[in-house]
């Protein structure tokens, strides 16, 4: 059996044992977790004018925006994106068929005549009486 060398000028110090190695383990600071990534504004607007579909195009734009955001800056949201632009996208269609077949005209004239004449909601229940 051999001793070793003692050291000298040419051999490195060891340090003291450590459970990590020769490095401390990184550390956060005080908070104990990190912080979650911010949701994208954009996308939760997107997924907002989806379902509303009062300005599908609008919606759709946000959300291939938010996706572009979202995967450039690290952001939470590609799933609202993704929703709104899906959603958007329908009512697009929707919107499409309606002025291409003429089921809007058809629906504003039945709302235009329903007015003219006067028309309300009927007050009777099922047994004739008024309530």
């Amino acid at each position: 059996m051999s001793i070793p060398p003692p050291p000298g000028p040419d051999q490195p110090q060891q340090p003291p044992y450590s459970p990590y190695g020769p490095y401390r383990p990184w550390t956060q600071g005080y908070r104990p977790y990190n912080r979650p990534a911010p949701v994208n504004g954009l996308a939760i607007t997107s997924l907002v004018l989806g379902v509303l579909c009062c300005l599908p195009g609008l919606g759709l734009v946000f959300g291939l925006i938010a996706l572009w955001r979202i995967r450039r800056r690290g952001e939470r949201g590609t799933g609202l994106a993704v929703g709104g632009a899906v959603l958007s996208a329908i009512g697009l269609v929707l919107w499409a068929l309606m002025l291409a077949t003429g089921g809007a005209s058809d629906f504003w004239h039945g709302v235009r005549d329903g007015a003219r004449d006067g028309a309300s909601i009927s007050t009777t229940g099922s047994t004739g009486v008024q309530v």
